[in-house]
């Protein structure tokens, strides 16, 4: 989960679990349940006829939410490139949670890892705030923010992602 505020990034919540594929659409309804109708969720579309049999049985089930299923474009490394920016410019805050840790491990190795998914996810989110935010939505995935800008984790960087340190303000 993301939110867009003067012209900042907040990264709020993060999910690490790798889903049988069984398994994963009720995993996500749960999920996008939990978040509500106030939450746009936004979900990759694979381009072949298994994507669009995925989107429309998907479908089915979310009513009442505020979803949308987009065709990835290029590759991840070139789809992460925004969200690297803005880090490098200061302007990406991660909440201090119990996630923290592991998620900012897995960005901050991008793209040296064979583990992308973390990214690509973050990317992804991000990509489609910043789209929505100009028609004035400002928040994508999970709960309203609880969280003080001094709760938040300060993603610091001069290529890639670096590292991080605890904002003060």
């Amino acid at each position: 989960k993301m939110k867009l505020c003067g012209g900042q990034l907040y990264v709020l919540d993060v999910i690490l679990e790798r889903i049988e594929s069984a398994l994963l659409r009720k995993w996500l309804l749960e999920k996008f349940q939990a978040d509500g109708n106030g939450i746009k969720q936004c979900l990759p579309q694979d381009p072949n006829q298994a994507g669009k049999f995925q989107k429309a049985e998907l479908a089915k089930d979310m009513h009442g939410l505020d979803f949308r299923f987009s065709p990835e474009q290029k590759d991840k490394d070139t789809r992460a490139a925004p969200f690297i920016a803005q880090c490098g410019a200061g302007n990406v805050f991660i909440v201090n949670a119990e996630w923290t840790e592991a998620y900012v491990s897995y960005i901050t190795k991008f793209p040296a890892t064979r583990f992308k998914d973390a990214m690509d996810a973050t990317s992804r989110c991000h990509m489609e705030l910043t789209f929505s935010a100009a028609s004035g939505f400002n928040e994508l995935g999970g709960a309203p923010i609880v969280h003080t800008l001094e709760d938040a984790v300060h993603v610091d960087n001069t290529y890639g992602l670096r590292g991080f340190h605890h904002h003060e303000r």
